[in-house]
């Protein structure tokens, strides 16, 4: 394939990499507004490894002269699963005192492999395992791919951005931030989520620049990744730039029309049941059987209606002998990326079309029902109610996570600890939704700050100011 060739205009531009992995980051970045405002600022090079010109043409991504798409693999794609699937995980030992750490990695190792990695990492000095030292080790042994090499000799960016720092199990953002170290360009990481100083502490290789959605991220951010505060950003949450915009821009259906839309009786009210990640809840064809069983027995006051949306990690088998039972509609959250099955990353995507539809979904919701998740914060955008399911006791224990601890004292939703106590919140909602509202507004203000859908914008003016501000930029 030939690559496009660039005006004399466009060589006085800065030129940027965007490197992304994964189809959440494509739906939160190539398909925002973001994407269209760098171009106009900026020569774009998107690097995925799913992604070149002919690809981007096909799926519909957004155009403009500035904007080249080049798809590279990982190089080291070996060493990242043994760094992160074992040494990382277990052999990191600084966040041990967390509690979040314990729940997700050494808690319940199903397997004899990882009960041993847990056993021996746990002999380790706490100090010294450090992610700094993970990554200068790795840092030593890695050299820059040709590939990554060839586009930075033909493009000669000048800044370098990732969606998170160097995590997450995402081997082209993690080569991306340590080779640019070592090919001295500025790397900054715009699309990391609230939770992440707490679930992916272990996994961090440093940007030099991180944006984030508000100050409490800030401060978890310097206190638990090690960032200068110099060196964070408050920029807003990119993937919840288009409820605000949906609804001001007018691309919303009325409520009638969205529920007839999904087979369901619009003159009844709708609760929708967002499924929780597989790795966190396993039992989750039992709490599908247990919705059904509450709704079909008229557990819930007026025989509402049922929407399932599925997590884009979640397989479609869990919920596909629910699919005809009247009153309840399952659905993905986008078009789907491969085979079905549980995966360890999205393998679902948003096109435009989907993310009206994600706004739809929580603004008519009338009660919503999660496993804990950033769900909680998209109701709250919208006074949603939700109810979180917090049974059986080892799905429970994602309660006495840090995050969880943090959103809890809040009030803005109500916990479910079984199915009697689901029922009878639901209901409670159902009957007077302005329960908890003042705590729903209040979490907003909070941890979702900033509600102007314009999280784009300060985003590119960051930018703008750091290649400003050094002329060697």
């Amino acid at each position: 394939m030939s690559h496009p060739t660039h005006s004399t205009r466009d060589a006085a531009l800065h030129t940027i990499f965007l490197v992304l992995e994964r189809f959440n980051n494509y739906s939160d970045i190539l398909r925002g507004k973001l994407i269209g405002a760098l171009a106009d600022s900026f020569r774009v090079v998107v690097v995925t490894p799913d992604l070149d010109q002919d690809a981007q043409e096909k799926s519909g991504y957004f155009t403009h002269p500035n904007i080249i798409y080049e798809k590279i693999g990982a190089y080291y794609p070996k060493l990242w699963r043994l760094t992160e699937h074992y040494l990382r995980k277990y052999f990191v030992r600084s966040f041990d005192y967390l509690r979040t750490t314990n729940f997700l990695y050494y808690q319940y190792p199903y397997r004899l492999r990882d009960r041993i990695l847990r056993d021996i990492g746990a002999l380790l000095p706490k100090k010294i395992m450090t992610p700094a030292l993970f990554t200068a080790m790795e840092s030593l042994i890695v050299r820059s791919s040709p590939q990554f090499s060839q586009l930075v000799e033909r493009y000669h960016p000048t800044l370098v951005v990732t969606g998170t720092p160097g995590f997450g199990y995402m081997p082209l953002m993690t080569e991306a931030v340590l080779f640019s170290k070592k090919l001295k360009i500025p790397t900054i990481a715009i699309n990391a989520s609230i939770d992440n100083p707490y679930t992916m502490p272990k996994f961090v290789r440093k940007t030099d620049y991180l944006s984030v959605w508000h100050p409490w991220m800030q401060e978890k951010s310097i206190e638990l990744f090690g960032y200068p505060r110099e060196r964070i950003f408050l920029g807003g949450c990119l993937k919840f730039d288009h409820y605000f915009n949906d609804v001001k821009e007018g691309k919303i259906q009325s409520r009638e029309s969205f529920i007839r839309a999904k087979g369901l009786d619009p003159t009844k009210k709708l609760i929708v049941y967002a499924t929780p990640t597989p790795g966190t809840y396993k039992p989750r064809k039992e709490l599908m059987k247990e919705l059904v069983r509450m709704k079909q027995a008229g557990g819930f006051v007026d025989d509402p209606n049922l929407l399932v949306r599925l997590h884009p990690f979640d397989a479609w088998e869990p919920y596909e002998e629910f699919i005809k039972i009247p009153g309840i509609t399952i659905e993905r959250s986008g078009a789907y990326r491969g085979r079905d099955g549980i995966t360890a990353g999205p393998t679902v995507e948003m096109d435009e079309q989907d993310r009206i539809n994600q706004t739809e979904t929580f603004r008519y919701a009338d009660v919503l029902i999660n496993h804990p998740s950033t769900t909680l914060l998209e109701a709250a955008i919208f006074d949603t109610p939700v109810v979180t399911v917090a049974w059986p006791d080892k799905s429970a224990a994602a309660f006495n996570t840090e995050m969880s601890q943090t959103l809890d004292p809040l009030g803005a939703m109500r916990v479910a600890r079984n199915p009697e106590a689901l029922t009878h919140h639901v209901n409670a909602y159902l009957k007077q939704p302005e329960l908890d509202t003042e705590a729903r507004k209040k979490m907003v203000e909070q941890f979702v700050h900033f509600t102007d859908g314009l999280s784009w914008q300060r985003i590119l003016h960051y930018m703008q100011e750091l290649l400003a501000k050094n002329s060697k930029i």
